[in-house]
């Protein structure tokens, strides 16, 4: 795969205003590539352009000043937003590469996109998985809410649009629950606490569900507000589960493969303008929009693989005493090794007590800072053998290695990562200086695409099989993990 740096002389926004979106006028006059393709989104003439006209239109006025194109999240963009799509079944829209292309290249488009796409996949899985009734129902609504709420990840980190939710919008049942947890969460990580600190909740439901299923989740909780979604999603998957097991995977199951099928069919209509294109033109690549496979699993794996381990009286173990670092930024498919403290042999890697605290790397909200809440949020996550971002891999390892003298036995990264820097990369750099570290990758919705790079930028590493095996999230476990190291040890 070539990526292609964005040249920005490269078309330009030969449009037509429609009437009443001034708003517009600052976004169109922008030079884009896929310019005819976004017109054609902006004036209602593709299947979810003629969709969202209202909400164009909506957000058209209250952008003004800056455009539509420099709106950002907010508690007035989510009321436009969810107050439009709340309720709304978008499943009889057949995307099209114009929808698409506008929804992953212009600023307007990353805004609206979770919330539409998820929106989209919830109608299409609740169309698509038919059940008996109760409690099948019951259970194919509880795991839609892990889609829908979802949606709206992007806006409750930014200041005011959490509260607003807890304000306005509490009882909605996408957001059930979320006062509550919000409340003993903040509470959690103001006092320096986590998830653990739930446990002696007075709250006998809130206690139970923890002591029954979160064992050794306590460092996912995130030092924002997004982490309360975190919370509300794995309860929302271990209520389905206490209605009936065996009907709860049945649907869990459905539901992850059908999402793999959207992803396949829908972010393939784009594959081959974001291989010429690639970043910064595109605000994620294609098959990742419909990534909402990946994050099932994590909350799967994290809620239930420690009790179908406890229930199955299995004892994983690794072979022999392995150090072990996992490079990973999304807290739902930290979720996939959750339960590691209990693997015999696994020994969490971690920084030096001397090494410098950690910081933000990549983007992040606008109004959030490095408080000292999010620093020990990070020393904490990183003490269980968790780094969010490659840059802080390195600094970590080099400086272990300066104060103790080992790397890591065993480095798991995913490609995408906080930072400037990718997993490759991050991969290419250990190597060269630790040829004896073993190496595995994970990637969402881009597995196939990477391939061909990663064939082209490890070639070296892949011939004499020190970098082992890469899982796409979908199908990555505790269980496979361990053993296949245990197979590769061997």
């Amino acid at each position: 795969m070539v990526i292609k740096q964005h040249n920005t002389d490269e078309g330009s926004f030969p449009l037509e205003v429609p009437d009443g979106f001034s708003g517009l006028r600052p976004f169109i006059e922008e030079k884009h590539p896929f310019a005819e393709s976004v017109g054609r989104v902006l004036r209602g003439e593709t299947a979810l352009g003629e969709r969202i006209q209202p909400l164009l239109h909506d957000l058209s006025q209250r952008a003004l000043n800056g455009g539509l194109n420099a709106l950002e999240p907010s508690a007035e963009s989510f009321t436009a937003i969810y107050g439009f799509l709340r309720d709304r079944d978008l499943s009889d829209i057949d995307l099209g590469k114009d929808d698409l292309l506008f929804l992953t290249t212009t600023n307007l488009g990353d805004l609206l996109r979770r919330p539409i796409i998820n929106t989209w996949v919830a109608g299409r899985l609740d169309r698509d998985i038919q059940v008996e009734e109760d409690p099948g129902n019951q259970i194919k609504e509880l795991l839609l809410r892990i889609i829908k709420s979802s949606a709206w990840s992007k806006f409750i980190d930014s200041q005011g649009v959490l509260d607003h939710i807890l304000e306005h919008h509490a009882e909605d049942n996408v957001f059930v629950d979320m006062a509550g947890l919000v409340t003993q969460v903040r509470a959690a990580i103001e006092s320096g606490g986590n998830l653990s600190d739930l446990a002696s909740s007075s709250n006998d439901a809130i206690r139970q569900w923890e002591e029954r299923y979160l064992s050794g989740l306590s460092q996912y909780v995130d030092a924002a507000p997004s982490s309360a979604f975190l919370v509300v999603d794995h309860r929302a998957l271990d209520e389905s589960f206490k209605l009936s097991p065996a009907l709860a995977s049945e649907v869990l199951d459905r539901m992850m493969k059908l999402t793999v099928d959207y992803r396949n069919a829908y972010g393939a209509l784009i594959d081959e303008e974001y291989e010429h294109q690639g970043h910064p033109l595109f605000k994620t690549e294609p098959g990742h929009a419909f990534g909402q496979s990946a994050t099932l699993n994590g909350i799967y794996q994290s809620t239930i693989a420690v009790m179908k381990r406890k229930q199955s009286g299995r004892t994983l173990s690794l072979n022999r005493e392995l150090s072990v670092l996992i490079c990973e930024d999304n807290p739902a498919h930290m979720g996939i090794f959750a339960g590691r403290e209990e693997v015999e042999n696994w020994v969490m890697y971690s920084p030096h007590p001397e090494c410098p605290d950690p910081v933000l790397y990549g983007p992040q909200p606008k109004n959030v800072g490095m408080t000292e809440a999010n620093i020990e949020h990070l020393k904490r996550e990183e003490e269980t053998g968790i780094i969010r971002a490659a840059e802080r891999a390195q600094q970590v390892i080099k400086f272990n290695v300066e104060h103790e003298g080992k790397p890591p036995d065993i480095l798991v990264t995913d490609i995408e990562l906080d930072g400037s820097m990718d997993g490759l990369e991050l991969i290419r750099h250990l190597k060269e200086k630790y040829p004896e570290m073993i190496v595995y990758y994970s990637m969402t919705s881009n597995y196939r695409r990477y391939m061909d790079e990663l064939a082209q930028r490890l070639n070296t590493f892949l011939a004499d099989k020190t970098v082992r095996h890469g899982w796409d999230k979908d199908h990555l476990s505790l269980e496979g993990f361990v053993d296949q190291v245990n197979e590769d040890v061997l």
